[in-house]
């Protein structure tokens, strides 16, 4: 085992010194997404950028989940509609599991959706407006450990977060407290 945490330890290395030295580095990239046309787009991604290599491309959660555990995929691009098991749901799964797949949420789903998957810590988030090039961005951002949050989905989702609060009884919105 100890072994094993060390050959582990020096890959991550080489792969930090390989990106430094400007040597390519492969993202190992997973898509669920119900939608065909969708996860078709997404596979161009390549056009864009060479770094990113879809191992699988999947259509409900069910399946999402088994293409993480068949590949070990870097990322997990995923909707959070997703039939059979809900992007959450799969996001959840892999967080009990402690998997290394790092999972970003690709959609354009409610707000109250989106502040779920905030909840839970998600680093990557990013909406199916997005042009390629952005979405690319988020999958690099995340692969690198860091937080990459898409503006428009999340201010739409801390607004209608604010709006709910408040319409309930007893909220004292611009109140303060002494």
């Amino acid at each position: 085992m100890h072994a094993l945490v060390n050959a582990e330890v020096s890959v991550d290395r080489l792969t930090m010194t390989a990106k430094s030295k400007g040597v390519p580095v492969t993202i190992n990239l997973i898509v669920a997404d119900s939608q065909p046309v969708v996860r078709a787009g997404i596979e161009q991604i390549r056009q864009y950028d060479p770094d990113i290599a879809i191992m699988s491309s999947v259509s409900d959660g069910e399946l999402a989940l088994q293409a993480v555990e068949q590949h070990q995929p870097d990322v997990l691009l995923l909707d959070i509609d997703l039939p059979k098991r809900d992007g959450l749901s799969v996001v959840d799964e892999i967080q009990k599991r402690q998997l290394k797949t790092k999972p970003v949420i690709f959609t354009s789903s409610a707000p109250t959706q989106v502040m779920r998957a905030l909840d839970m810590g998600v680093q990557g988030l990013v909406g199916k407006h997005n042009p390629p090039q952005k979405v690319a961005e988020c999958i690099h951002s995340v692969f690198d450990n860091k937080k990459w949050l898409d503006q428009d989905l999340t201010s739409h989702a801390v607004s209608h977060m604010l709006d709910q609060h408040k319409k309930k009884p007893g909220s004292h919105a611009g109140a303060h407290s002494t």
